[in-house]
This record gives C-alpha cells, sequence and structure tokens, in this order.
C-alpha cells in the first residue's frame, strides 16, 4: 500500500474495526522499532572487534567449527 497505510477500510466501516487497524498497526511499528533497535546494537557491537575477531566470526557464522577457524590464524 502506498505512503505507509498498513489497512484498507471500506466505507461504511464499523468504529471497532477502525480501531482494530490503529491497534495492529501500532503492533507492527513496535515490532519493526523493537527490531532496529536490536540491529543497531548489533552493528555497535560488532564495529567494537577487532579485525582478527570480525574474521573470526565470518567463519563462524558460515558454519566453520569455532576451533578449526582459530587454527586458521596467520
Amino acid at each position: 500500500m502506498k505512503a505507509g497505510a498498513v489497512e484498507f477500510l471500506t466505507k461504511p466501516f464499523h468504529d471497532q474495526d477502525l480501531l482494530d487497524a490503529i491497534h495492529a498497526a501500532i503492533e507492527r511499528d513496535r515490532k519493526r522499532r523493537r527490531e532496529a533497535m536490536r540491529l543497531a546494537e548489533l552493528r555497535e557491537r560488532f564495529a567494537t572487534l577487532t579485525e582478527r575477531e570480525r574474521q573470526i566470526m565470518t567463519l563462524v557464522v558460515i558454519g566453520r567449527p569455532t576451533s578449526r577457524s582459530q587454527r586458521s590464524s596467520p
């Protein structure tokens, strides 16, 4: 839907339908904001890692065992 619309109500509509749509939109926005905050926190934490820690993190994410990843150090 355009311009951030999350629900389309056809006229005539009941007051409860409008209230339900508003409640659903608020809940979706809360979830989106929580996820955005969590992602920002993860990015901040990742930024504090050393170059080697980032390399290890990449290897772990792609599924290499940690002990094998550590042995691959230069």
